[in-house]
């Protein structure tokens, strides 16, 4: 379920993120790069999610940042 930002568009990223969380929640992809912060905001209202303390993306300028924070969060949530 970890999957590295590097090397990846925003919509390349959270639309994978998005498949792999289809076991929690109907996925939604991301049609713009701009709109990342909305995509993160829903992702990280899914209790299972919310569950491992995500963070807010609001605190993050750029979309990889947050994404590896992310990462970071969820591992304890995938096992991987």
């Amino acid at each position: 379920m970890i999957i590295d930002p590097t090397g990846l568009s925003a919509v390349e990223w959270c639309n994978r993120v998005s498949g792999e969380l289809s076991s929690l929640v109907s996925p939604f992809p991301l049609r713009r790069e701009r709109d990342w912060k909305i995509w993160a905001r829903n992702v990280v209202r899914v209790p299972a999610v919310s569950a491992v303390s995500p963070p807010n993306p609001d605190a993050f300028e750029d979309w990889r940042d947050w994404a590896f924070r992310f990462n970071q969060a969820i591992y304890s949530l995938t096992g991987d």
